[in-house]
């Protein structure tokens, strides 16, 4: 039984329709992270200006020409970031990869159903084998000529 099954694990094969799920999926996810730590990186950027800041600000109370000078550009960072923009793109990916993932995914189901039809086309001529190598063998063991009985010695192993 084991055996079955490993010879069954065996027998899998992987599709280029399958491949192409894959970097597909992998593609999108890259797009996805790759923007993701631009935004982080900005943000986390912004952050320690904001922390240095607050420092300075408790050490000295009121802010001096350097701080606000921080606080001016800190502010056309903030501003330069069209949120609508980068929803809209993050939006558009995720349409995108909805779309082409239902499209692999309608493939796949397409290729398991001709799997499995293959399969059971399969199933079918060994079926068919084996009855004709049973009728062949019985044909062949009820003909009393020695070479009939040689012949299936040899092959049979009776």
């Amino acid at each position: 039984m084991t055996d079955d099954i490993a010879q069954d694990f065996k027998q899998i094969r992987v599709s280029r329709l399958t491949l192409g799920l894959i970097m597909t999926v992998a593609s999108v996810s890259a797009v996805v992270v790759w923007n993701a730590a631009a935004v982080a990186n900005r943000i986390d950027g912004m952050e320690s200006s904001v922390s240095r800041l607050q420092a300075e600000m408790e050490e000295y109370g009121e802010p001096d020409a350097q701080v606000l000078t921080r606080l001016t550009s800190i502010e056309r960072l903030v501003e330069e970031f069209d949120v609508k923009t980068i929803e809209g793109r993050l939006t558009t990916i995720e349409t995108w990869a909805y779309v082409e993932l239902t499209e692999r995914l309608e493939e796949l189901e397409e290729f398991w159903d001709e799997l499995e039809r293959d399969g059971e086309q399969l199933r079918y001529e060994l079926d068919d084998l084996h009855h004709h190598k049973d009728a062949f063998r019985d044909i062949l063991s009820q003909d009393p000529r020695s070479f009939a009985v040689e012949i299936m010695n040899q092959r049979f192993s009776w």
